[in-house]
């Protein structure tokens, strides 16, 4: 019997590519259990590797050198254009152990997981946190490694999400996960400009907000900085209202502008700030968001190039 046209080699199977497939594609299609989240390259669950060479760049991006070597690859960003083989990647490879240290909510809408781990990561970066069967979800932590010993995160809680609602029940003191990365580049850029930082957040965006936040205050001696923060979804006050009060009572440079979900108040707020030319801004949010509050921090008068912004990603099945 041939083999088809153009195929991946899995665990002494052939799995046939159809034309735009990924990698991923190939395999789930033909019922092989691979571990991913956002498909689109960012959350690194879905890493595989190979002995065929080369690769294009943009299925091992922000790969570390060793798993470059490795040839290691993201399988839902690899459409081949010739037949290759894959293989999984032993654990050591790809995945930090990470214990729990606690888990408690912040308020109805959010939990906070305290992890430690032996890693180290910039504010704003963000790691993949995968659970025992593989489901994966990517988070920033609210501090990064030179403040902070312990990874906290701020999850979005839903009573029956797949991984949100899961951890009441596994995620206890003393229990592992796993962490890869970290990864990104939403890092604070000129920390030591004299020019205003403006940052914005929606929700849990807040995390990497808060860790680039503590760099500012660290760094910064005569600048201005804006915090503009949304709550989240049917939550009253915000998550972290009282504190975000304590941290502008405590740094005189900082203004504070705390609103509700669902209010159209990112371009009412600005009007109340500076003419933005010349400050640095950064966004957190889900798509809309982000591209509303970026639209509005350009009208006044910020440059497409000072404004950084970090996207939430859609894990929802597809």
């Amino acid at each position: 019997m041939s083999s088809p046209a153009l195929h991946v080699v899995f665990d002494g199977q052939l799995f046939p590519l159809a034309p735009g497939d990924s990698v991923l594609d190939a395999l789930l299609r033909g019922g092989v259990a691979i571990p991913y989240g956002c498909r689109a390259g960012a959350c690194h669950s879905c890493l595989l590797r190979t002995d065929d060479r080369p690769l294009p760049a943009n299925s091992q991006r922000e790969l570390t050198p060793r798993q470059v070597e490795l040839g290691c690859f993201l399988s839902c960003q690899l459409r081949p254009q010739t037949s290759l083989s894959a293989q999984r990647l032993a654990e050591a490879d790809f995945a930090t152990p990470a214990e729990v240290v606690g888990l408690e909510h912040l308020s109805p809408g959010v939990l906070k997981l305290s992890l430690a781990a032996r890693t180290r990561w910039q504010a704003g970066q963000y790691f993949t946190v995968l659970l025992n069967d593989d489901t994966a979800r990517c988070y920033s932590p609210v501090a990064s490694s030179r403040h902070s010993e312990l990874l906290e995160f701020h999850i979005r809680y839903r009573q029956h999400g797949g991984f949100s609602g899961r951890l009441p029940d596994i995620a206890y003191p003393g229990a592992t996960l796993r962490l890869q990365g970290p990864f990104g580049h939403f890092t604070l850029r000129d920390p030591h400009s004299d020019k205003p930082t403006v940052f914005i957040a929606q929700g849990t965006g807040l995390s990497p907000i808060l860790a680039l936040l503590e760099e500012w205050q660290l760094s910064q001696h005569n600048a201005n900085g804006f915090l503009l923060a949304e709550g989240i979804e049917g939550e009253q006050a915000h998550y972290l209202g009282s504190r975000l009060a304590t941290l502008g009572q405590q740094n005189e440079a900082l203004t504070l502008d705390l609103r509700p979900s669902g209010s159209d108040w990112i371009a009412d707020s600005l009007t109340k700030l500076p003419e933005l030319q010349g400050a640095a801004v950064y966004i957190c949010g889900d798509g809309q968001f982000v591209a509303k509050a970026r639209k509005a921090c350009f009208m006044r008068g910020a440059s497409p190039r000072q404004i950084h912004c970090e996207i939430y990603l859609d894990f929802s099945p597809q």
